[in-house]
């Protein structure tokens, strides 16, 4: 009769034969945690999830970052409407290196220096400005709210 250490051995070689031969991989603990990288075209705003607020005071910077991950098309642009979804700024968005030439691109969106405190939805879509002026569904969206003195 077997003891349980031996019983134990045992079971663990046979679980590391099959292991060997059924040709389980390692998990890459990297890959597991990387969600975005499914093929799916993104544009996001650096350091902001998508829908998230945004505050801005204009007098200090009317600047925000933002890249796009698995690209498709070259022509991009934001817009930036208020409650009553009235169109306050929408232009095209350019890759902050000039051109659209790589998977990732990082772009910068001047925000209009002359917006007036309130709150606006920002809304990043795949599209030129003309095109986004027929209906085109944004990629993401944000909430703006422009602070003041």
């Amino acid at each position: 009769m077997l003891n349980t250490r031996t019983t134990l051995i045992i079971g663990l070689m046979l679980l590391a034969a099959l292991w060997i031969f059924t040709g389980c991989e390692e998990v890459d603990d990297d890959s597991a945690d990387d969600d975005t990288d499914d093929g799916t075209m993104t544009m996001t705003l650096d350091d902001h999830d998508d829908g998230a607020e945004i505050s801005m005071d204009l007098a200090v910077s009317n600047r925000l970052r933002g890249s796009i991950h698995n690209r498709l098309g070259d022509e991009f642009s934001f817009g930036v409407t208020d409650e009553a979804d009235i169109a306050f700024q929408l232009d095209d968005l350019p890759a902050l290196d000039g051109t659209y030439d790589e998977m990732d691109e990082a772009f910068e969106i001047a925000v209009l220096e002359g917006l007036p405190v309130g709150d606006y939805t920002l809304s990043l879509y795949s599209a030129s400005a003309s095109a986004v002026t027929m209906g085109v569904q944004s990629e993401s969206e944000y909430t703006l709210i422009i602070a003041g003195e």
